[in-house]
């Protein structure tokens, strides 16, 4: 126990290991804090995004929330949109 690596969260002034650090089957996925790193956003914004349920989908055990991320992967691919311009004819473009 020594030897093992802490990451502190402070939550509710409570402290917990990363998901990455308790095991293998907990590798695939994040944290609020971990999906919010890759999101280069705040945890707030994922929380706001689970708030108005717009947000990718979560796993909840009990207080932790988790974030699968191959589900966090689809959940970007269906925010992709297509360019919302109409496509010029052909006779406009310049070659």
């Amino acid at each position: 126990m020594e030897n093992q690596k802490w990451n502190f969260t402070w939550t509710w002034m409570r402290v917990k290991k990363m998901p990455s650090e308790i095991g293998p089957i907990l590798a695939d996925y994040w944290t609020k804090q971990e999906l919010a790193k890759q999101l280069k956003t705040t945890v707030r914004t994922v929380e706001r995004l689970e708030e108005q349920r717009i947000g990718p989908p979560r796993v909840v055990i009990g207080r932790i929330v988790l974030y699968r991320k191959e589900a966090v992967k689809d959940w970007l691919l269906s925010l992709e949109k297509g360019n919302p311009r109409r496509a010029r004819s052909a006779r406009h473009l310049k070659v």
